[in-house]
């Protein structure tokens, strides 16, 4: 059966409500007990009957991680409709409808059709969110609303055809998804507003600067991949880079650390990090005027930059600048950047507040840590920061690719559909 329209949906919510569940229980009529988590997207094609015409809905399942949240905004060009996705026994994920609601504001087409579905109907005995809650959120965004269950196939089919059928009546009227309807917060009551509210900064508390590592929740173990990271660690001469390398990757401090760095010193730590071997190889350069020029032949390929200054020396702060037009100028352009405050073990000596670290950071957009090599503060969790960080930034390019892929795979089969298609008289 050939498909006339076309319409690209996306299936949106928090991790683990149950979208590729419900994409599969669409698409393929089954049901899938396990759980693991969509890696970026998936995609999956069916052709429905609309008004006895053949219609192809193309479904993106998108990833719900935290960590992956940024990722998903490459999905909504071209979205014709999105299934909003909550899990009932779940109330986190009720509340962070506003999150994806504010998301789909900011990236999706103004006229884009969108249906809510609080997935999991079926384990009523741990339901956490009455189904007029959801009727209410439905009413007040003016979408329609749905109690779905993919394990005992409860209106699924019922969801994803009354999207279409929106869709199809959105195309008819307005010809292009380009017009925006009133502002749907206006219909909302002010007790209901306040309480939405409450539940935006819910949300945005979880999406803030602290990045979600999440584990693997599947039964079988993955295969180990393997991976090598350049970060290299920068900042003035006596800033303790040194003695931060030396902490982590060896587990020891030398109070009597006086020896400049000549040049380059180097180290490596192999880590396990979210099902892969990662061999962190980190360059310490020297911090003294003399040896800059001979710097910037380090920065190529740097995955990190550490950049380092003394909480007890206000001079290495306000050649913070320098440091970071060097970056800007030498290291690659999607290079993870983390301004470290060394030293904070010497309170009584502090020259510089954790505030004023905090400002810094903030203008060049950053994360910031005070540590303390000596006491080994901090040491573990900046460098987690940077490796988390890192690996978000790797994941995002890999998904970039794959929506290339996606997207000829697309065309070609449309190519394949029309070429089919035409007369051959």
């Amino acid at each position: 059966m050939n498909a006339g329209e076309s319409y690209k949906v996306l299936v949106l919510g928090d991790s683990n409500v149950g979208k590729t569940c419900l994409m599969h229980r669409f698409c393929d009529e089954t049901y899938y007990d396990t759980y693991i988590s969509t890696i970026g997207v998936d995609y999956k094609q069916k052709i429905i009957q609309l008004d006895e015409k053949p219609v192809k809905l193309q479904i993106w399942d998108t990833a719900g991680q935290e960590r992956f949240r940024t990722l998903t905004t490459a999905y909504y060009r071209g979205a014709m409709g999105i299934l909003l996705v909550y899990d009932v026994t779940n109330l986190d994920s009720f509340d962070h409808l506003t999150y994806w609601l504010k998301n789909i504001q900011e990236n999706a087409s103004p006229d884009v059709i969108k249906v809510l579905a609080g997935n999991k109907c079926d384990n009523e005995t741990v339901r956490a969110v009455d189904r007029a809650d959801g009727e209410k959120i439905a009413e007040c965004y003016d979408m329609p609303f749905f109690e779905v269950s993919c394990k005992m196939d409860v209106n699924v089919e019922e969801a994803f055809q009354a999207l279409a059928k929106m869709i199809k009546e959105r195309s008819k009227y307005s010809g292009a998804f380009g017009l925006r309807d009133e502002t749907p917060r206006e219909k909302c009551s002010p007790l209901f507003e306040k309480a939405f509210a409450e539940s935006t900064r819910k949300c945005s508390s979880l999406m803030g600067d602290n990045l979600v590592v999440s584990a693997s929740t599947g039964k079988t173990e993955p295969l180990q991949e393997q991976r090598i990271w350049k970060i290299i660690v920068l900042g003035d001469v006596n800033t303790g880079k040194t003695s931060i390398i030396e902490r982590y990757c060896d587990g020891k401090f030398k109070d009597n650390h006086k020896m400049c760095t000549i040049g380059i010193d180097f180290k490596k730590k192999i880590i396990n990090f979210e099902n892969k071997t990662i061999i962190l190889n980190i360059w310490d350069t020297a911090g003294t005027e003399k040896y800059q020029s001979l710097i910037q032949l380090y920065y190529r390929d740097a995955k990190g930059i550490f950049i380092v200054y003394d909480i007890t020396n206000m001079n290495s702060l306000f050649k913070l600048n320098t440091w970071m037009e060097n970056i800007s100028d030498f290291a690659p352009s999607n290079t993870v950047k983390i301004l470290i405050g060394n030293k904070c073990d010497l309170e009584s000596n502090r020259e510089v507040s954790i505030e004023e670290g905090k400002l810094v950071a903030e203008h060049y957009g950053i994360p910031f840590f005070e540590l303390s090599s000596k006491n080994n503060t901090n040491l573990d969790d900046s460098f987690l920061k940077m490796v988390s960080m890192i690996n978000e930034m790797e994941l995002e390019i890999e998904i970039k690719k794959d929506i290339v892929i996606l997207e000829d795979k697309l065309m070609l089969q449309d190519i394949d559909i029309q070429s089919k298609t035409k007369c051959s008289c």
